[in-house]
Order: C-alpha cells, then structure tokens, then sequence
C-alpha cells in the first residue's frame, strides 16, 4: 500500500518552470535620442512660430486693406503700432503669386494708420505688408 510520502507516478511528465519572458524594452540611449530629438523639435516650432508672425523680431503690423488702383500701381492700408519710427516692406503680387512691386515705407512712432500706393510692373492681384523692422535712433 502507497503512503501519502510516496511520489506517485501517474506516467506526466514532471512540470518544469517556464522561464519568464523578458519585455522588450528599448536600451536607455535609444530613449535618450528620442527625448533629445523631440525637444529640439519643439524648440524649432517654437521660434518658427513666433518669427514668422513677426512677434519676437518685428514691429507689430495688421494689414486693413488693399486695392488694385489702375493696371500700374495699387494702393494698400495697414497699421503699425511700433515705440520707435519704423520701416515696413510691402508687395504686390499677380495671379500667378509672382512679385510685380515692392517698397518700402517709412512709418512714424506709435499707433498708425498708413495707406501707400504701391507702382507695379502689371496688374496687381494681392497686396501684403511683408515685414516692419524698428529704424535705428
């Protein structure tokens, strides 16, 4: 008779530990370059951002109106608001987005209201103030 200390034997195989899967974890360098590639991302954006609206560099300006006056010239509104006098570039365009006039106009201090007649090579389609830049003192 088999006592309660005896192995038996019921013809299975012994189980055997299964060894632990290993997660596949990215070694640490990896993760550092992707950190250090997505903050100089952000960073990049964000003065992307903030200079092309002329925010960090320039002289506040807001483009009020535009209109093609005759075939050679058009004639643009737009305000500046700058402490100092400032120089604004302004252009016009045709209907293929190919420059056809370019000018720069000097503005005064403070808040402005500024309307430029603008000569171009052939009828204008758009008109935009590109840039305002504060003048030296």
């Amino acid at each position: 008779m088999a006592t309660s200390d005896e192995n038996i034997d019921d013809g299975l195989p012994e189980a055997t530990p299964q060894p632990r899967r290993r997660r596949r974890e990215l070694p640490f360098f990896a993760l550092l370059a992707i950190g250090v590639v997505t903050v100089i991302a952000a960073g990049g954006w964000g003065i992307a951002t903030v200079s092309y609206g002329g925010g960090a560099y320039g002289v506040p300006h807001q483009m009020v109106a535009w209109n093609a006056t005759s075939e050679d010239s058009v004639s643009i509104t737009f305000q500046v608001n700058s402490s100092t006098d400032a120089a604004c570039l302004v252009r016009a365009l045709d209907e293929r987005h190919v420059e056809v006039g370019q000018d720069e106009v000097q503005v005064d201090s403070g808040l402005r209201d500024v309307t430029h007649t603008l000569r171009t090579t052939r009828q204008a389609a758009a008109a935009e103030v590109t840039s305002c830049r504060e003048l030296e003192s």
